[in-house]
């Protein structure tokens, strides 16, 4: 019989994602996750600054600053709301009913980080 064709290869960048969901998220979406992260943080009154807290970038250092930021936050012990990265990391991620759901004003973490 014939064989079977080789099975294709996903790319590189495929296997990333497969790796990272968070990759296959918008920047503008891995922004606002960081934005949460980072009001988390400045309003619990964490160390600053940290360098994660940039929300320039690619998607990979965007989701690579997510990661960072929710680790520090537990190895630094700072006070945030339960179920914060859950919230953060889920498929459905919504800036504005996270924001209101853990009570961020995103204006006053800009005043207090200025």
């Amino acid at each position: 019989g014939i064989p079977d064709p080789p099975a294709s290869k996903k790319s590189r960048l495929q296997d990333e994602e497969d790796e990272e969901p968070l990759l296959q998220q918008t920047t503008l979406d891995l922004t606002a996750r960081l934005k949460v992260i980072k009001a988390a943080w400045i309003l619990a009154n964490g160390p600053m600054p940290r360098p994660w807290f940039n929300q320039k970038g690619t998607k990979k250092e965007l989701s690579s600053r997510i990661r960072t930021g929710l680790d520090d936050i537990t190895a630094e012990g700072v006070a945030c709301p339960p179920g914060l990265q859950e919230e953060v990391l889920a498929d459905d991620f919504d800036f504005k009913a996270c924001t209101r759901r853990f009570g961020f004003d995103w204006a006053r973490v800009q005043r207090k980080y200025a």
